[in-house]
């Protein structure tokens, strides 16, 4: 364990079976208050891959993590330092990908240290990035590569079934009043990033 202003990190070795736990301290030297966190550890017993939608657009980028509970469902407060393995497997063969794994240092959002240290190092975390490249559905998967994290040294994984969609809309959007025989002309739009395209119609792929 090392302190580095008002940071700590510790690093949990178990070496048994059963869960332990310890306290950990700090003091305030100038107001002698005292903080005391108690700290679990104990074995994975499964894990689930947390997403915020099973749903998304093309070029939406989404985060996904990984939750671990022990043997009787308590949930880990953070799997920092712990390895992974993810997968994406379509259903179909496609001549391009429908979901793309997107690092975290492009894309400007803020990280731990440890989580960069470990994507500089090439190794994958309980969290990641991607973005959906075209329409269709994909099964993303995780596995934790530290098997000895596990509940009885076994293998730990769990899969999502994540769809990337069309961001369609009609133009004009507005409610249209017309007298009989009148007729009214409608766009299919879509929307790729900030530039709103007109779809040609007709199209095989809209009825």
């Amino acid at each position: 364990m090392w302190t580095e202003g008002v940071k700590i990190r510790a690093k949990a070795d178990a070496a048994s079976r059963g869960r332990q736990s310890a306290w950990i301290t700090a003091e305030d030297r100038s107001t002698h208050r005292i903080l005391r966190c108690e700290l679990f550890v104990d074995h994975i017993s499964r894990i689930e891959v947390l997403t915020t939608t099973r749903k998304m657009y093309k070029d939406d980028t989404e985060r996904l993590d990984i939750q671990a509970f022990d043997k009787v469902g308590n949930i880990f407060s953070t799997l920092e330092g712990l390895g992974f393995d993810w997968a994406i497997r379509e259903e179909k063969a496609q001549a391009a990908s429908i979901l793309k794994v997107v690092p975290f240092k492009d894309s400007g959002l803020e990280t731990s240290d440890t989580l960069k240290e470990m994507e500089d190092s090439g190794e994958q975390t309980s969290a990641i990035l991607v973005s959906g490249v075209q329409t269709g559905r994909v099964t993303v998967s995780a596995r934790l590569v530290d098997v000895g994290a596990a509940f009885g040294e076994s293998s730990l994984d769990n899969s999502v079934i994540i769809s990337v969609l069309e961001p369609l809309a009609l133009s004009p959007s507005h409610d249209i009043y017309l007298a009989p025989k009148m007729t009214a002309t409608f766009l299919l739009q879509t929307f790729k990033r900030n530039e709103v395209l007109t779809i040609p119609m007709p199209n095989k792929s809209y009825k």
